[in-house]
């Protein structure tokens, strides 16, 4: 019975660190580092958006006062 187990805790490992589970990571970061410059190109996009006072007053009006 404990020969199974351990045979089964190296299959655990081996699926875990194998290579199909290295790429799987590596697209799930490649994923992640692709949604992150986008989210920075949207930030830069709407600072660029609020370049005068006058923009950023209304942009805060809007927000408060959208309901009433």
């Amino acid at each position: 019975r404990d020969i199974f187990h351990g045979q089964g805790f190296k299959t655990c490992v081996w699926k875990q660190f194998s290579a199909s589970s290295k790429k799987q990571t590596q697209e799930k970061m490649v994923r992640y580092i692709r949604d992150l410059h986008n989210g920075i190109k949207q930030v830069e996009k709407d600072i660029q958006y609020f370049n005068t006072p006058r923009k950023v007053v209304t942009f805060i009006h809007s927000l408060f006062w959208s309901g009433f």
